[in-house]
């Protein structure tokens, strides 16, 4: 996440449409939780950085159609999530979070959701292909300590390295920095 990415993070206790502004974003699941009467589910993924994300009920219908009723068995498993502008709260268009792509389906899989009062509509959710989900590095491990180190000795670029692995925010903080001190 860059300097501006960062400044326009909106200030919240879950992932948001918002957050999807600057383009989509994969995660991984790490854990499922019941939510409470308002926002039913909450979904813990890998570097949510305590802002889980809170899937409205039409997707928590997709998540279900996808990979069924145990959350436990979601754990692993990763969607491309993207800010659809189009999407209305109380007749207004606010914009919300979506699914485009899930691990775990061998092709595409098209599901009925509710888009408003008595209106249903077909929804269709592509495979995420595994190969184009950078592997996860955490902050404070080997592999991060190691991945400091070939910054700061100039054997690889910010760039390339964010390209090829992803990390926390608090992580790509510390590799910004590092690479800023050359």
């Amino acid at each position: 996440m860059n300097e501006i990415e960062m400044a326009i993070v909106p200030k919240s206790d879950q992932l948001n449409a918002d957050d999807l502004i600057a383009g989509d974003k994969v995660i991984e699941i790490e854990r499922v939780n019941a939510g409470n009467s308002e926002q039913k589910l909450v979904v813990h993924y890998v570097g949510e950085n305590g802002r889980p994300w809170k899937p409205c009920k039409s997707m928590i219908r997709v998540l279900v159609s996808l990979w069924g009723t145990k959350g436990s068995e979601w754990v692993g498993k990763r969607v491309k999530l993207y800010l659809n502008k189009r999407v209305r709260w109380a007749g207004v268009e606010v914009g919300g979070i979506r699914i485009s792509e899930a691990s775990g389906i061998g092709s595409a899989v098209s599901v009925m959701i509710t888009v408003a009062k008595g209106k249903r509509e077909v929804y269709k959710i592509e495979p995420l292909i595994d190969e184009n989900v950078l592997p996860f590095v955490e902050t404070g491990s080997e592999k991060f300590d190691s991945a400091a180190e070939s910054v700061r000795n100039g054997s690889i670029t910010i760039e390339k390295l964010f390209s090829i692995r992803r990390f926390d925010q608090a992580g790509e903080t510390i590799l910004r920095a590092v690479a800023s001190e050359l």
